[in-house]
């Protein structure tokens, strides 16, 4: 069953919504420790991936990225459509992506890749 949110965090998730409505391309939630930032975040990504759109999640450290996945699964976010990685994970994946990218673009052209 998703989370029953607050009141305040329900006003908190209906601002970042609407700004998000009215063109903004990110937003930012700024909530006192314990408030509940994890469970907001959680259910937006719910209400997002419930209309098969995309949601990525990036956080600096593990136990983060293990606290929001957790909290994604009690909600019922449908992972076909999230995406939760450290930023040393997602930067390490973008590097080798560009690399692959320039090996192709480089045999494409009939270039020496090395």
């Amino acid at each position: 069953m998703p989370f029953q949110l607050y009141n305040y965090q329900n006003k908190l998730l209906s601002e970042a919504r609407q700004s998000l409505a009215n063109g903004s391309k990110s937003i930012m939630v700024v909530s006192a420790a314990g408030s509940g930032k994890t469970a907001m975040m959680s259910e937006m990504a719910r209400l997002t991936t419930s209309h098969h759109k995309r949601v990525w999640v990036m956080a600096h450290r593990k136990e983060l990225i293990n606290q929001i996945r957790d909290s994604f699964k009690f909600n019922e976010v449908d992972f076909e459509y999230a995406v939760i990685k450290t930023v040393k994970t997602l930067a390490n994946r973008m590097n080798n992506i560009a690399r692959i990218l320039k090996i192709r673009t480089a045999l494409f052209l009939g270039h020496n890749p090395r």
